[in-house]
């Protein structure tokens, strides 16, 4: 006759008689079966033991509240707080068992549930920039030479030129055909719109010219283009709409 799954319980807990624990033994190592059922919760009261032990560190004294006492404000926090001391132990402790196959669970439990990289907010502008009326020419500089941020520059039907930086530390200069940016700490962003009747145009950055616009046949206006200029690597990327 096979054990039933309380008898096994029962042996693996050590709460059988000497009699019946020997008759026990005895059967298990003629059946497979029942060898196979009885290391299922051996194994598991194993790992039991093994996480007491992680955990097996003396407490702290703590004042216990007495029972009626009211809840104050902020006590659910402190809960919470608890739970999530005592889960992270746990799941510690399961981890360190060796062969144990909570610790696969925790892996994907750990990613599915980790939260989510912040997200790099959009710098707001240093101020809502400045606009120059253009008749034939415009010149934008950043008067500091930098290796970081972009440039994005656009044509527009406006008779006007309007520049805008984003995060760092900037201020303007206007003058007839002229937009300088002192930018004394790096801007992440500049955002241009040059009007398609400009026929000249140069976007400086320090001593480096970075593009040049003239209406001399031959030369690549990008009338149609949306320019992003990469400060990091010098590189410049074309978009046409």
């Amino acid at each position: 006759m096979h054990p039933t799954e309380s008898d096994l319980l029962a042996l693996v807990h050590d709460e059988c008689s000497t009699a019946h624990t020997a008759a026990m033994h005895a059967h298990l190592v003629r059946c497979e079966g029942c060898r196979s059922r009885y290391a299922r919760p051996a194994e598991t009261d194993r790992m039991v033991g093994a996480l007491i032990a992680c955990l097996d560190q003396p407490a702290a004294a703590a004042p216990v509240a007495p029972l009626g006492r009211p809840v104050r404000a902020g006590s659910s926090r402190a809960v919470a707080a608890g739970i999530a001391i005592l889960l992270t132990a746990a799941g510690a402790a399961i981890a360190a068992v060796p062969a144990s196959p909570f610790r696969s669970w925790i892996r994907s439990f750990t990613a599915t549930h980790a939260a989510a990289p912040p997200t790099r907010p959009v710098p707001a502008p240093v101020s809502d920039g400045v606009t120059i009326a253009v008749d034939t020419a415009v010149h934008i500089i950043l008067r500091r030479p930098q290796t970081t941020g972009d440039i994005r520059l656009t044509r527009t039907e406006l008779r006007t030129a309007t520049v805008r930086a984003f995060g760092g530390d900037v201020s303007y200069t206007v003058s007839p055909g002229r937009i300088v940016l002192d930018n004394r700490a790096p801007v992440v962003r500049v955002e241009i719109s040059l009007p398609r009747r400009a026929r000249a145009a140069t976007l400086v950055v320090g001593d480096r010219v970075l593009w040049r616009l003239s209406g001399a046949p031959g030369v690549e206006s990008a009338a149609d283009s949306v320019l992003v200029f990469a400060l990091s690597d010098s590189t410049v990327r074309s978009h046409h709409p």
